[in-house]
């Protein structure tokens, strides 16, 4: 009864605190005391300190059962899975007006209630429970444990010892299996129980996927009695995050016009030069009024080997730096704010190792205008080097209106492969996997070559080899030697040749948007080949149409931004944290990859973004040249592709690498399966800057 402060130190430290009864107390534990739901600091290091004031020489034993860990923004559930599993991240929600319920429990043995206040989709409850037991029964001072939450009907092992026995020889590591709240009853041996019963305040206490609760009376002998709760809030589900993000961006703004694609019957072009750094705002002359984003060819030459990304779009004057400083570094470490609505197009050099001789295509890129119709550009990283930056417009997105075209996607992928030899055009037959009134294709492109003999391959709607759309040497001027680039077809760059790069895997180009002919077939040309034989390998995702519609694509006004971590294997990404709208079928993002080493510090891989890629069969060719069908699997999977130099390609990106205006579709739980086929054991950092969503 005296005052506390007459008698506290300095007990204002992060050190939660644990009260054992003894000495004049006139009691103390025989069975050991469970304190539950408690949160415990940790150190930087990570470890906890430990002290006991008020100790006496007695030894003894602390035993952790961790449930969970709180880590920055979210609070994390631990489930009851084994361990590896993914961590579901649960948020609190407080309710204005606590709920309460009653049960009644006798003797040993354990069942399952379900209360009626649980929160749709709650995985947890804040509840402050009172326990009391009745005087009736035999004994009145009936000492036990009571185990609440999602499957505690029974353990293997008692979970209460005697006093001065060693928990983890009587307990073992059964409890730390299970999403189970131990509240300790005292009694018989513990020399007194709770004549007015006893309250345990905010327990956090796990539901099964029912809704229910399991409980289970372990040590009872034979008490009967009553539990009470008062429910404060509950947990839900937030997040599925394998591995964590690191701190990202949130999607803001209202999106209020879902966008079509209107292929233009005659391309635009225009070339913009720059010298050294740029930021700068232009338009391109002829694209109608009302455009919202464009779909555009990029082609890049740089006059000397500067590693630089070129970033156009709305927003995008004075870019912030957008690679790693060096291979494998934390993106974030490095990354400005990039959530802006822009595309962006890598131009390797430097330390890469490889810059592009003849230049390089970004292709099918989906480029949002300003509100005043124009496009800003900035290219960080330019080192001083001079340079031309080339467009060939497409396409334009706009209200669905006309013959507009809408995205269906398939909801299985369908392939197609042709050889091809020397300068040729070929005819490749889609009308098998295609609908009527189909415009264009959604489409990931592979592409293999037997020898390094740098060529640049076109798709789409009277496409041939006589296209002109390479330079002669680094950062020469391209409008002085393209021809016959006005044309609907989209253009993908194999290096080789001159470039000093060619892929020994094959390489693929993700998302490309191929328009088709009146009769549903796609034109095929290799312009710049110089005599060699190859394979082309499409997986067709999806088509756009005018008659059958589905997806509209959403732009956002302020894209969100998140990080993964990988390590040589299947994750799963979750974006909810971005805040995309329920029922999206899929993202618009730009997609950073940098490797970090693991057991190979120039690893080739294809990393696998989608619905359904937890996991992915072979998708390359050991040796360039080689049939793709002869040594891919099934690959008709719905996602998304970022090739990934490394190896026996002799080029692995140092700065990291952009993939852009990249379609991922979403699984039904709005979560996106991550693989990284080809591995070779590297773990590395992929970022999203999600631009958009369809549906």
């Amino acid at each position: 009864g005296t005052r506390p402060s007459n008698d506290f130190g300095a007990v204002n430290l992060q050190c939660a605190v644990l009260n054992y009864a003894g000495g004049l107390d006139g009691y103390t534990s025989y069975y050991g005391y469970w304190y539950s739901g408690q949160v415990i600091p940790l150190r930087s290091d990570g470890n906890i300190d430990f002290s006991t004031p008020g100790w006496s020489s007695s030894t003894g034993y602390l035993y952790f059962m961790i449930r969970g860990y709180y880590a920055p923004a979210f609070n994390n559930y631990v489930g009851a899975a084994t361990s590896g599993a993914s961590i579901s991240v649960h948020g609190l929600s407080m309710l204005s007006t606590p709920t309460t319920s009653q049960f009644t429990f006798a003797g040993t043995g354990s069942s399952s209630f379900y209360p009626s206040q649980v929160t749709a989709g709650a995985a947890a409850a804040l509840v402050d429970v009172y326990i009391t037991t009745s005087t009736a029964t035999n004994p009145s001072n009936d000492a036990f444990n009571l185990m609440f939450g999602n499957g505690c009907q029974s353990f293997p092992t008692r979970n209460y010892i005697t006093r001065g026995e060693n928990p983890s020889t009587v307990m073992g590591t059964t409890p730390a299996a299970r999403q189970c709240t131990p509240l300790t009853y005292f009694g018989e041996s513990d020399g007194f129980t709770p004549y007015y019963g006893m309250w345990f305040g905010s327990q956090l206490l796990g539901f099964r996927s029912d809704g229910g609760i399991d409980y289970g009376s372990y040590g009872n002998s034979g008490s009967s009695g009553y539990f009470y709760f008062v429910f404060r809030g509950s947990y839900a589900p937030a997040n599925q995050l394998l591995p964590a993000p690191s701190t990202g961006t949130t999607t803001t703004g209202v999106v209020t016009t879902g966008l079509a694609l209107t292929l233009l019957p005659v391309p635009i072009t225009y070339q913009l030069a720059f010298n050294g750094p740029i930021s700068t705002t232009f338009s391109i002359p002829g694209i109608p009024a009302g455009t919202a984003a464009i779909l555009v060819d990029i082609f890049v030459t740089s006059g000397w080997s500067d590693h630089q990304n070129i970033i156009v779009g709305n927003g995008c004057q004075g870019f912030p730096q957008n690679f790693v400083s060096v291979q494998g570094r934390l993106p974030t470490a490095d990354f400005g704010n990039l959530a802006r609505q822009c595309a962006v197009c890598t131009n390797s050099g430097q330390s890469d190792n490889y810059a592009s001789f003849h230049g390089r295509w970004c292709s099918s890129q989906i480029v949002p205008l300003t509100p005043a119709g124009e496009l800003d550009l900035s290219n960080p990283g330019n080192s001083g080097s001079t340079g031309f930056v080339f467009f060939v417009v497409r396409g334009t997105f706009g209200d669905a209106t006309g013959s507009a075209a809408m995205l269906n996607l398939l909801t299985t992928p369908l392939t197609i492969q042709s050889a091809f030899s020397n300068v040729v055009k070929l005819t490749l037959n889609t009308a098998s996997m295609s609908t009527a009134g189909a415009t264009a294709l959604l489409a990931d492109v592979y592409l293999t070559v037997g020898i390094s003999d740098h060529q640049n391959i076109v798709l789409g709607n009277g496409c041939g080899p006589d296209a002109m759309n390479w330079v002669y040497g680094p950062g020469r001027d391209p409008s002085a030697v393209f021809a016959n680039v006005t044309r609907q077809c989209t253009v993908v760059t194999y290096p080789g040749g001159s470039d000093g790069f060619t892929p020994q895997y094959g390489i693929w180009f993700g998302s490309q948007t191929i328009p088709l002919r009146s009769d549903l077939q796609v034109d095929f040309g290799d312009p710049g080949n110089s005599v060699s034989n190859g394979y082309v390998w499409m997986t067709v995702r999806g088509y756009y149409s005018a008659t059958s519609a589905t997806l509209l694509l959403y732009l956002l006004p302020t894209p969100g931004t998140i990080q993964f971590a990988f390590s040589n294997g299947n994750a799963v990404f979750n974006i909810a944290s971005l805040n995309i709208p329920a029922g999206t079928t899929a993202i618009l993002a730009d997609i950073y990859a940098t490797t970090t080493g693991g057991t190979s510090t120039n690893d080739a891989q294809n990393l696998r973004f989608g619905n359904g890629c937890a996991s992915h069969p072979k998708d390359w060719v050991d040796n360039r040249g080689e049939n793709p069908s002869a040594r891919f699997g099934a690959i008709n999977k719905r996602c998304a592709v970022c090739n990934y130099p490394g190896e026996g390609d002799g080029f692995t990106p140092y700065y990291g690498l952009w993939c852009s205006s990249q379609v991922v579709p979403l699984r039904s739980d709005g979560q996106i399966d991550f693989y990284p086929a080809g591995t070779s054991g590297s773990s590395g950092y992929v970022y999203f800057v999600v631009r958009g969503y369809y549906r």
